[in-house]
């Protein structure tokens, strides 16, 4: 009897995107959340009237009585990305019927230049924060989690309506691009005043400022909210939420 030997083959298992590198020093989420794969080609982006069930895992948490939008007046997108390992991953967002286009047409801009995002989930699936009085906006910026609509109070400013209830304001890596609330920095300090040439900005000269800039998402509060923007309608103005004044309202 004799042996065969079968035949080496050599495995390539590199992600087909650029992995991030980020800095030794850097803190990762206190949250990690998975992503299902991507599907289609190229970012794939796909907006439709909120589902049965996806409404259901809304209400009680980014949705309740009381907010200044309904489900008929809010979309689903869903839509691929590469994610910081260079992987393509699919997402999904709420937000205004009005700015939902605008929306998809930046992160698909950001998918083809390979602007990778951490991740990208419903705020609902983050669960209920009384402290905010709506989905739980600490657990997801915790995550790195890019989102839009929540119907909840600023972070920091109890009683104060957030521009994220109306669907028209758009959070994107919120891990390295922190928020200045009345209470300090979130998610965290170590980024502040730190940039990165793919996810993390300081000024509107980085990439992907400029690609929201072209969609009408503008970068409203800067540095002090790095990773907040606002859209504005193709036929109407930026929206003015009462009790924020000139303040930062994320």
């Amino acid at each position: 009897m004799t042996g065969d030997v079968s035949t080496v083959h050599a495995l390539d298992n590199l992600p087909p995107g650029v992995r991030v590198r980020l800095p030794g020093a850097a803190p990762p989420p206190r949250r990690k959340l998975s992503s299902p794969p991507a599907v289609g080609n190229g970012p794939n982006p796909r907006v439709t009237r909120i589902p049965d069930r996806v409404w259901r895992q809304m209400t009680g948490r980014t949705w309740h009585r009381g907010c200044p939008v309904g489900r008929a007046g809010l979309r689903l997108l869903t839509i691929n990305f590469w994610d910081y390992s260079g992987y393509r991953k699919r997402g999904e967002l709420v937000a205004a019927a009005s700015v939902v286009h605008q929306m998809a047409a930046a992160l698909a801009d950001m998918y083809r230049a390979r602007l990778p995002i951490r991740t990208m989930h419903r705020v609902d699936r983050f669960g209920w924060s009384r402290r905010l009085g709506g989905g739980d906006d600490y657990a997801s910026m915790a995550a790195g989690n890019t989102s839009a609509f929540n119907c909840r109070d600023v972070v920091g400013r109890p009683g104060v309506r957030s521009p994220h209830s109306y669907g028209r304001s758009l959070d994107v890596n919120p891990w390295e691009n922190p928020y200045r609330a009345s209470h300090g920095w979130v998610p965290n300090r170590w980024w502040v005043g730190r940039s990165h040439p793919r996810v993390a900005w300081r000024s509107r000269g980085h990439r992907v400022v400029q690609i929201m800039a072209r969609h009408g998402l503008r970068w409203t509060y800067g540095v002090r909210d790095a990773h907040h923007f606002d859209a504005v309608p193709r036929n109407g103005r930026l929206l003015r939420v009462p009790g924020c004044g000139d303040a930062v309202c994320h």
